[in-house]
């Protein structure tokens, strides 16, 4: 048998605890130091309506779980971030509290004592908040902006630099070539070959044999004199 708690009243102020303490049992009670990630604006999950708070907001079982964008026939319940009370310290027992809250004309203020400084709602984002503290509005929160992703980023896509091979000059006969240093191309079987022998006629195929045989063994012995 599963229980859970539901909302029967939505309020106007929705007032958040963030746990940032617990109990060690060697140390007793610690604070949490992990940043806690809060949005601006806050859409109340239906889930934990109530079937008459639900109805009362003009909300049904289809609307418990709308799609973005998709635009709900109603309007899901939006609560409005106006203030932040955050602690600073790393024990429990002590430690000084802040508060940042922003006011009619949405400029936030952080209140440090008897100091108060005028902040970015980027800074005010980014408290270690202990409470937060929301208010229902009517306004609808911004859709989500979508980047596409760069060309540099795509996976079928891979930016590599192309090097050319390096080379080096020679000069034969007075002009330059190109020796390229990684590899040489291969010697076409005419270069390898000796040429074939011309047929004499009346010559045996013994004697004709004995010829290319000797021709091959001469080409061979110059080529080794020259290398």
């Amino acid at each position: 048998m599963k229980k859970y708690t539901t909302v029967e009243s939505l309020p106007v102020v929705l007032t958040l605890s963030v746990k940032h303490f617990t109990y060690h049992p060697e140390q007793g009670p610690v604070k949490l130091q992990q940043f806690v990630k809060y949005p601006h604006f806050l859409e109340f999950p239906t889930q934990l309506l109530s079937a008459a708070c639900r109805a009362e907001n003009g909300l049904d079982s289809s609307d418990a779980a709308p799609v973005h964008g998709s635009g709900p026939l109603t309007p899901l319940p939006v609560y409005e971030l106006f203030a932040v009370v955050s602690h600073l310290g790393k024990y429990v027992v002590g430690g000084h509290y802040t508060c940042v809250c922003r006011d009619n004309k949405d400029q936030w203020f952080r209140y440090d004592d008897e100091h108060v400084t005028s902040i970015s709602e980027a800074a005010a984002l980014s408290e270690t908040a202990y409470l937060l503290l929301y208010i229902r509005t009517s306004k609808q929160p911004p859709e989500p902006v979508v980047v596409p992703p760069s060309l540099s980023s795509s996976p079928f896509i891979k930016a590599t630099s192309v090097s050319a091979p390096r080379c080096k000059s020679s000069n034969v006969t007075g002009k330059k070539f190109l020796v390229e240093r990684i590899g040489k191309q291969p010697a076409s079987a005419s270069s390898v070959l000796p040429p074939a022998p011309r047929l004499i006629p009346g010559m045996s195929p013994t004697k004709l044999a004995v010829a290319t045989t000797s021709k091959a063994k001469k080409s061979s012995k110059k080529k080794s004199l020259r290398g």
